[in-house]
């Protein structure tokens, strides 16, 4: 069972990555930069290689591979199921932030929510920006720019929520299967969006990177407001 300790009164914990409760390490830390270094680059390069018209090699190929029968089952599947995939990631992410908020883990609960903001503002900043069109003959309507994807940033939230709900089981098992449900939730729904063809591949790739990046800041900046934090605490007379 996931569960999240009430902490002693008038402390925070800092935002920690699977595992045993434990103080922050320089690791963990060093960890966060990797993955927010990583995305970047990653988005970077999207960036620079995205074609004004059409798509890159890797997007006709991902195409290529998921035209199929079974994809297009999988296609008219995601198209009905669009709406409740979405509304569970949302209620998810929502219950884990009150969770946490109700037991005083104010610094967990905000690298949930600032992670999706910097999300929803980055992708969407760069859309207006790129104004990439999206495939032609999409299987779902969707809306506006395809570069980068939206959906795909976010579900890098899945997996940062799934990160921090397993930090707080003591069970190897249950914090193994917690992560990888958020990396598959995370993959499934990036790889979504080519086969209903309303992202290229490359799209999708930058999604990931700037969301890796938006939630690897917010836990950085966790990790240094929690360190403050016990700064401040030590110092006080009679710690």
């Amino acid at each position: 069972m996931v569960r999240v300790d009430q902490p002693a009164a008038g402390t925070l914990r800092a935002v920690q990555l699977p595992g045993p409760q434990r103080e922050p390490t320089t690791w963990a830390v060093r960890v966060l930069w990797v993955v927010a270094l990583a995305g970047a680059a990653l988005f970077a390069l999207m960036w620079v290689l995205i074609p004004a018209r059409g798509g890159l090699g890797l997007d006709r190929g991902a195409f290529d591979a998921l035209a199929s029968r079974h994809g297009a089952f999988a296609a008219r599947a995601i198209n009905s199921s669009a709406s409740v995939l979405f509304w569970g990631v949302v209620l998810v992410s929502v219950a884990a932030t009150v969770a946490l908020a109700r037991r005083r883990r104010w610094l967990e609960a905000g690298v949930i929510v600032a992670g999706y903001a910097l999300a929803a503002l980055g992708s969407n900043g760069v859309k207006a920006l790129a104004q990439r069109p999206r495939p032609a003959d999409p299987l779902m309507t969707a809306h506006g720019f395809a570069f980068p994807s939206s959906a795909s940033a976010y579900a890098v939230g899945v997996l940062a929520t799934a990160l921090i709900l397993a930090s707080h089981t003591d069970a190897r098992s249950l914090r193994v299967a917690i992560v990888a449900l958020g990396v598959c939730a995370a993959a499934i729904a990036g790889v979504a969006m080519v086969v209903v063809r309303v992202h290229y591949f490359s799209d999708v790739l930058a999604g990931w990177g700037l969301g890796a990046v938006a939630f690897a800041a917010s836990a950085l900046v966790a990790q240094a407001l929690g360190a403050f934090r016990r700064m401040e605490l030590a110092t006080e007379p009679g710690s």
